[in-house]
């Protein structure tokens, strides 16, 4: 069977409008999909690809890309954040002078205590070797430093604050252990003058010593006090030594105050490095004359030469001056009956040093009235000029 052209053109057309419309709905619409949840997967995933713009997809990418966080610090900056943590990590460092050998071949011990905010409570000890000692971090406060060694027989002291208020650098703590012994011996010895000063007054008070029966109380010599010598009693010339049921007691100094070095003239007690002596009036040849003094026998108490009585209730005098060389402090200190304390320093050419070379009994009083006990004190200050020829001036605690 033959179909004519005319026949076939309408079924040709209708196939080929079929293929078109079936050509048309295969091209993709934005706004219809039979799958929107692949379409918009693909949506982001082309974003991702090609914009330049970064999403939040890609945050932690950039940053590790981040420029500052990738750029190295300048050295400066570096010095900066070291020092930084230099200065965080606290600590001191204790270095000790001691040119004079204080500490011997032995370590020292630091002792270093919080005083200010007294809570909490802070405290720490380290070794001093070689003289010196490294602290870990402290807290803030004010602090008491303390070293201290078996063969050194002061403590030395000091304090800081930290950090330091007036923002001087303040991790490095220097500590002279010579001018702290030379400091601590001659307050030593001032603070020993002071004691017989006391022991004096006692003495007179409680009349113990009345020569002359008149109801008023003599001093008394270091042997005396420490009743380890018996004390004067009434005598031919006016006094003279007791008997052994003599002896103070009890006593107004220590045992150890009455134990004497015998000297070539006078006795003398010995301790830390300071020769001390006690001298008092001598019988007065004339009444208008000056008043000489006594000093302490070799033994302890009174010797051959005796005692005023009158005046033994007046005056009395003591000084202290360097044992030798090796002494830390080198001034010398004269205390009387006024219980002011005078000093002359170290540094004088002519130093008192030893048992056999201590001071006139009259060397820190007035040159205007030479050999005389009733002599003002002699202070540079005042214009005074002493005895020795020596710059003696009004010393502190």
């Amino acid at each position: 069977m033959k179909f004519t052209k005319q026949q076939l053109v309408l079924p040709i057309a209708l196939v080929a409008i079929i293929c078109v419309a079936l050509a048309y709905r295969m091209i993709p619409r934005e706004t219809v999909s039979s799958a929107p949840l692949s379409l918009e997967a693909e949506a982001v995933e082309t974003t991702f690809q090609s914009s330049p713009i970064p999403s939040q997809l890609r945050a932690p990418v950039e940053g590790q890309q981040t420029p500052e966080m990738l750029e190295p610090a300048s050295t400066e900056e570096a010095d900066l954040r070291e020092e930084k943590t230099k200065q965080d990590e606290g600590g001191v460092c204790i270095r000790v002078t001691d040119s004079a050998n204080h500490l011997g071949e032995g370590q020292g011990l630091v002792t270093i205590t919080r005083v200010e905010p007294e809570t909490p409570a802070w405290s720490t000890e380290v070794i001093l070797v070689n003289k010196m000692a490294q602290l870990g971090e402290i807290p803030e406060g004010r602090f008491n430093v303390v070293v201290s060694s078996s063969s050194f027989r002061w403590k030395l002291t000091q304090s800081f604050t930290w950090p330091n208020p007036d923002g001087v650098q303040n991790n490095q703590l220097e500590l002279d252990l010579d001018a702290a012994a030379k400091k601590a011996s001659e307050k030593r010895a001032i603070a020993t003058l002071r004691t017989f000063a006391a022991a004096q007054q006692q003495m007179q008070a409680s009349a113990a010593i009345d020569c002359d029966g008149d109801g008023a109380g003599q001093y008394g010599f270091l042997a005396e006090l420490a009743g380890m010598s018996p004390m004067r009693v009434y005598g031919v010339g006016g006094s003279m030594r007791g008997g052994p049921e003599d002896l103070l007691n009890p006593a107004y100094l220590a045992r150890r105050f009455g134990e004497l070095q015998a000297g070539s003239q006078y006795g003398c007690m010995l301790v830390e490095g300071y020769c001390y002596r006690i001298h008092l009036p001598a019988m007065g040849l004339a009444a208008d004359g000056p008043v000489t003094a006594v000093f302490e026998a070799p033994g302890g108490g009174v010797g051959p030469d005796p005692v005023d009585p009158s005046l033994g209730e007046k005056f009395w005098g003591a000084y202290a001056w360097p044992a030798d060389s090796s002494t830390p402090g080198r001034a010398t200190f004269f205390m009387n009956q006024e219980a002011d304390v005078s000093k002359r320093s170290g540094d004088h050419q002519v130093p008192y040093e030893g048992l056999n070379s201590g001071p006139a009994f009259d060397a820190a009083l007035s040159s205007e009235s030479p050999g005389d006990m009733r002599a003002p004190m002699s202070f540079a200050a005042m214009g005074i000029p002493a005895n020795d020829g020596g710059i003696w001036t009004q010393a502190g605690n």
